[in-house]
């Protein structure tokens, strides 16, 4: 049995990480406010803008946020956030919006099928980067000492943070694209 754990420590770990991600996420509530305000609603209204309502000006999505979104010379909205984090939410965003219209729910991107999709893409890439990151260490290091660090970044970080408190930021998914990133430098 000691051999059977010391031999998948890593995978071991990373189900630690994962299953104290999501009750944190879901026990605390963390999820209900994906995108309220803020950056996290900048970078997720490129989704429902284009999707939804066919607002290629953000007029709808940026109007009541608080902040002064014309642009210096022609006045015209702009959304100051990048549209990377929006690529990587997609395919969440569109199963969700499928979800959405076959139980009835409101398709307005911001019912709960598009929030609880939202809440499992951070914890989808999040999760894929620190697997991609374990099979980069393992050429490298012994497992305890992968399944040691692994638990440090995944816990003990302000990755478990933007994963889990504050989950629609950028910072899980420039996670995954760095640890992606490393993974194909090594290949």
């Amino acid at each position: 049995m000691a051999q059977y754990l010391k031999k998948n420590i890593v995978t071991w770990s990373l189900w630690l990480i994962l299953i104290i991600n999501i009750f944190v996420l879901f026990h605390l509530s963390y999820y209900k406010s994906a995108v309220s305000s803020g950056d996290s609603a900048g970078y997720y209204s490129y989704l429902p803008a284009y999707f939804i309502e066919h607002d290629f000006e953000f007029i709808r999505q940026i109007i009541g946020q608080g902040e002064d979104y014309s642009g210096q010379q022609t006045g015209a909205f702009v959304n100051k956030y990048t549209c990377g984090v929006a690529i990587l939410q997609s395919p969440f965003f569109a199963i969700a919006h499928f979800a959405a219209h076959i139980s009835g729910q409101p398709t307005d991107g911001y019912s709960p099928p598009y929030i609880l999709a939202l809440v499992a893409s951070i914890l989808f890439y999040t999760t894929l980067g620190i697997v991609l990151l374990s099979k980069v260490l393992k050429k490298y290091f012994e497992p305890e000492i992968v399944a040691t660090v692994l638990i440090i970044i995944g816990l003990a970080t302000n990755l478990f943070y933007f994963t889990t408190m504050n989950n629609q930021m950028s910072h899980g998914y420039l996670f995954f694209l760095y640890a992606l990133l490393i993974y194909s430098t090594e290949k």
